[in-house]
C-alpha cells in the first residue's frame, strides 16, 4: 500500500513538474496558470478563413493568397470562377475575423 501511495504521489510531482515546465503555461502570482497567447501563423490564418466561409455559406470563394500586415492577415478571396471576390481581415493576437 506504501509503495502504491509513493508511486501516485511521484507520478503526480512529475507530471506538476512537466506542466510547470511548459512554455505555453506562464505561473501567475496568484497560484494559477494562464496559457500564454501565440500568434497565428498563415496557415492558421488560412484555416481560420476557411471556417468563416463555411459558417457564412460562401463555400462558392476560394482563398486565393494570405499576407501579414500591422498585426493582422489580409485573406484575399476569389469565386470558384477565378475573380477576385474579397477579402478578410484577422487579427493575428486573437484569430477573430475584423473585417471582411
Amino acid at each position: 500500500m506504501r509503495t502504491l501511495i509513493a508511486a501516485t504521489a511521484a507520478a503526480l510531482l512529475l507530471s506538476t513538474a512537466a506542466f510547470a515546465a511548459d512554455p505555453q503555461v506562464a505561473a501567475r502570482t496568484d497560484g494559477t496558470t494562464e496559457a500564454k497567447a501565440e500568434r497565428l501563423t498563415a496557415a492558421d490564418a488560412k484555416k481560420v478563413a476557411k471556417a468563416y466561409l463555411d459558417e457564412k455559406n460562401l463555400r462558392g470563394r476560394m482563398i486565393k493568397g494570405v499576407t501579414e500586415k500591422d498585426g493582422t492577415f489580409r485573406v484575399e478571396l476569389r469565386s470558384a470562377q477565378g475573380i477576385d471576390a474579397g477579402l478578410l481581415v484577422i487579427d493575428a493576437a486573437t484569430g477573430k475575423v475584423i473585417g471582411g
